[in-house]
C-alpha cells in the first residue's frame, strides 16, 4: 500500500483468498484459498509475484482459513475446514507435521505465541494451545457459543490472548493460569 493510500502492487489469486500471512524478514507472504490450495507470493515496492502454489496441503475442497509463519519464516502453519493443522516446509513445499482432527469443528484461526507454542480457533468457540514439539494440546477451553474470529497475543509481559468470537464477545485467556480471566456479556443482536 502507498502512502497516500493507492496501489502498490497487486496479487490476483487463482481462488477466493480466505487469509494472508507475512513471512518475518522477507518479502513473501502466504495466501489461504477458498479451495484448500496456499499460493506463496513475493512482493517489491510495485510488483507481486507468484513465487509457487502448495496444493493438497488441506483436504480438496475444504478452506485453507489461517496461516502463521514459525521458525523464523522456514514453516507455515495452516488451519482449515478439515479440522486439520498442518506444518508444510516452505522451501519443498511438503508437510513436515500434520495433526488430523486437531479440533471437532473447522478451524478458523491460528496465532504463534512463542517459539514451540501456537493458539487455534474454531467454528464451535473452542480454544486449544499447542506445543509444536509435542504435537499435541496443552490447553483447551470453550469459553464461547460461535466461531472464533481472531485472537491477539498480548506478549510474554502479560502472557494473555485476547479472543474475538462470532457470539459477539470478546475474552482474555491468561496462559499462566491455563484460565479464562475475562469475557464480556454475550449481546443479543450483531
Amino acid at each position: 500500500m502507498d502512502v497516500d493510500g493507492g496501489e502498490a502492487c497487486r496479487a490476483e489469486c487463482s481462488e477466493q483468498p480466505f487469509d494472508v500471512a507475512f513471512a518475518p524478514a522477507t518479502h513473501v507472504f502466504a495466501v489461504g484459498l477458498i479451495n484448500g490450495d496456499i499460493e506463496q507470493w513475493t512482493h517489491t515496492e510495485n510488483s507481486c509475484t507468484k513465487l509457487d502454489t502448495l496444493r493438497g496441503v488441506h483436504k480438496k475442497g475444504e478452506t485453507c482459513r489461517t496461516l502463521a509463519y514459525i521458525d523464523g519464516g522456514r514453516t507455515l502453519l495452516s488451519g482449515g475446514a478439515d479440522m486439520a493443522v498442518v506444518a508444510t516446509d516452505v522451501a519443498t513445499g511438503t508437510a513436515v507435521a500434520r495433526l488430523e482432527n486437531a479440533h471437532n469443528a473447522p478451524v478458523n484461526r491460528l496465532i504463534t505465541l512463542k517459539e514451540n507454542l501456537i493458539a487455534t480457533g474454531d467454528d464451535d468457540g473452542v480454544i486449544k494451545i499447542w506445543d509444536t514439539r509435542a504435537r499435541s494440546a496443552c490447553g483447551e477451553h470453550k469459553p464461547f457459543v460461535d466461531f472464533v474470529s481472531d485472537m491477539k497475543y498480548a506478549g510474554e509481559d502479560v502472557n494473555e490472548i485476547v479472543i474475538s468470537s462470532g457470539d459477539g464477545t470478546l475474552g482474555c485467556l491468561n496462559l499462566t493460569s491455563n484460565k479464562m480471566v475475562g469475557q464480556c456479556d454475550n449481546l443479543e443482536d450483531e
